[in-house]
């Protein structure tokens, strides 16, 4: 899965001339697709790859239910 995720980001930078890649949400979080990616990004001149802090790098799942959860109790009252 982080050869397709690497492989399939560099296409697109060099496809789109892009000048910074940014990875977010709970995939950030993966050691693996950034030191690969942190990697692949070394062969591309001028381009600036960002990761948030790990302490960002939250689940969207997690996220998701508890906004449900709220709205839930919104229309319980």
């Amino acid at each position: 899965v982080i050869k397709v995720l690497v492989d399939k980001t560099i296409k697109a930078a060099k496809e789109n001339n892009v000048k910074q890649i940014v990875v977010a949400g709970g995939v950030a979080a993966n050691k693996g697709l950034r030191a690969a990616l942190t990697n692949a990004v070394e062969e591309l001149p001028n381009v600036i790859l960002s990761f948030p802090q790990m302490k960002y790098c939250t689940d969207n799942a997690a996220m998701i239910a508890v906004a449900g959860y709220f709205k839930y109790l919104l229309k319980a009252v």
